[in-house]
């Protein structure tokens, strides 16, 4: 299921209307009811991140992130093994899922969650340089 249908889906589920989707998220209601019949299969992260607000859902109730969907992460975009790129700001695709995974982990989760990234960023092969852009 794409972005559309999942969009309307949860619409139908929280009993609101794109126009009432419109006015709480201000993206014109033209370009709601477009996005959603056409079924997008990508959608810009401040325009994903405007109706996950409003509708009280993470990006990845939207975003199904599996290791077959997914064939890369990088900065600058999201591919998906069906060829479907998602050009975003810098890391800001990357943040919001760390961020919405996070979430999703208990005390103890969290603490080990952090804990592995500080182990990663003090490996100088994770580190950014002039040879690991």
């Amino acid at each position: 299921m794409a972005l559309g249908k999942k969009i309307k889906e949860m619409l139908r589920q929280k009993n609101m209307t794109v126009k009432e989707l419109a006015e709480k998220t201000g993206i014109p209601p033209t370009t709601l009811y477009s996005f959603i019949n056409r079924d997008s299969k990508t959608g810009k992260i401040d325009f994903l991140n405007k109706i996950c607000t409003c509708l009280d859902i993470e990006i990845t109730d939207l975003i199904e992130l599996n290791k077959d969907s997914l064939i890369s992460l990088t900065p600058y975009s999201l591919t998906f093994a069906d060829g479907v790129n998602n050009y975003d700001d810098q890391y800001a695709v990357q943040e919001q899922i760390l961020l919405d995974f996070f979430r999703k982990l208990n005390s103890k989760g969290k603490g080990m969650a952090i804990n592995y990234v500080e182990y990663l960023s003090e490996k100088p092969e994770n580190q950014i340089g002039p040879e690991n852009p």
